[in-house]
């Protein structure tokens, strides 16, 4: 099993989000992630620090996923 790197996989996830979605920005990119994390609901500014990177690259995964899927859904306005 090895290792996955996931401030790397964070870096090219975000660059991703931002070539198909070049007017969000990186604060609409991190709450729209956020919402996919399983303690939304309970989620403070201060549990950014016990946020592991792997935890934050799923949620980014999840959040660009639905994005894609609305567009396809729906198309760009």
């Amino acid at each position: 099993m090895s290792d996955i790197n996931y401030k790397i996989s964070i870096r090219e996830k975000l660059n991703e989000y931002h070539k198909l979605f070049p007017d969000y920005t990186f604060s609409q990119i991190i709450f729209s992630s956020l919402k996919y994390l399983s303690n939304y609901e309970t989620f403070h500014k201060h549990d950014f620090f016990s946020l592991s990177d792997e935890d934050l690259y799923t949620a980014i995964e999840n959040s660009f996923r639905k994005e894609k899927e609305k567009l396809a859904n729906y198309g760009q306005d």
